[in-house]
């Protein structure tokens, strides 16, 4: 089961930090970076709200979604970085 979890981690970095690089070269790094984080707090709003969750519920599955989401939030970052790293060098 871990390395089917790891498996599907790694995919979803290579997806995001290929999306992240696109965004960063078509729309600019301001929104490269807000694409995901709105993401994020949009997905994270629609099941709060669907599944009815309290407030000391929402904080817990607010930080198990951060925890499960950082693959992706790591693969946008790294696919910024790559964008930046290639403009500076004249690429």
């Amino acid at each position: 089961m871990p390395s089917q979890l790891i498996a599907i981690a790694a995919v979803a970095v290579v997806i995001s930090a290929s999306v992240g690089w696109y965004a960063a070269a078509r729309l600019g790094i301001r929104w490269a970076l807000a694409l995901p984080v709105l993401a994020l707090g949009a997905s994270l709003a629609v099941v709060w709200r669907s599944s009815g969750l309290g407030f000391q519920d929402g904080i817990t599955f607010v930080a198990r979604t951060a925890i499960f989401a950082a693959p992706i939030l790591i693969g946008a970052l790294i696919g910024i970085a790559l964008h930046l790293a290639r403009s500076r060098r004249g690429g």
